[in-house]
C-alpha cells in the first residue's frame, strides 16, 4: 500500500513482503515502507486520518527511500482527528533499509497535533512486540539523518518489547 486516506479504522493483518522497494528520488519527500509507505497525507481540504492497526506483518525485501521503515514509512497520527491509538504489533524486519530517515519498523512513528492545536493525551501510536535484524543506514548527506532499529524518529507515544539485532550506521 502507498497511502491510506480513510475515515474508516483500517486493520492490516498477517501481511508480507519479499520484494525489494526502491523509491528513485531519496529526497525528503519520498517514502516508501515494506508493507504500507504513508499512513498521513497532511492535506487540509477533505482532511481525514484513519486509526490503524497492523498486526503480524513483516518485511524480507529492502526498502531505499527519503523516509524508509521495513514495514511502515511514516506511520504518524493527527491527534486532533484520530479517537484510539494506532498499533504495530508482532511484527517485525529482516531487509535492509537506507534512507534519510530510517527505522526497522517505521522511519517515523507518532502522534502529533499536524496544525499546531494541543496534543490530545490518550490517543497514541503503540508500536510493542517488533523486532529488527536488518541492516538500517542513514545518508549522512542529508540535513536529518536520522537511524534507528525499531523507529529512526520516536516521538511521544509507547514503544514496548521491542529488539532490535541489526547493524545501524550512517553512509554517505
Amino acid at each position: 500500500m502507498s497511502f491510506i486516506k480513510s475515515s474508516a479504522n483500517i486493520n492490516i493483518y498477517k501481511c508480507g513482503n519479499f520484494g525489494d522497494i526502491t523509491v528513485d528520488s531519496i529526497g525528503e519527500g519520498s517514502t516508501a515502507g515494506g508493507i504500507i509507505a504513508n499512513t498521513n497525507l497532511r492535506e487540509i481540504s477533505n482532511y481525514v486520518n484513519p486509526h490503524i492497526d497492523i498486526w503480524s506483518c513483516y518485511n524480507y525485501g529492502n526498502i531505499t527511500a527519503g523516509f524508509a521503515g521495513g514495514i511502515a514509512g511514516i506511520y504518524e497520527f493527527d491527534s486532533s482527528v484520530v479517537e484510539a491509538p494506532s498499533y504495530i504489533t508482532a511484527s517485525y524486519n529482516v531487509g535492509n533499509i537506507y534512507g534519510n530517515v530510517a527505522g526497522g519498523i517505521a522511519a517515523t512513528c507518532g502522534t502529533w497535533n499536524f496544525w499546531g492545536g494541543p496534543y490530545i493525551s490518550g490517543i497514541n501510536t503503540i508500536v510493542r512486540e517488533c523486532y529488527n535484524v536488518g541492516s538500517i543506514d542513514a545518508d549522512s548527506n542529508m540535513t536529518t539523518s536520522l537511524a534507528g532499529g525499531i523507529c529512526g524518529m520516536f516521538f511521544g507515544d509507547t514503544l514496548s518489547n521491542c529488539y532490535n539485532i541489526g547493524l545501524i550506521g550512517w553512509n554517505s
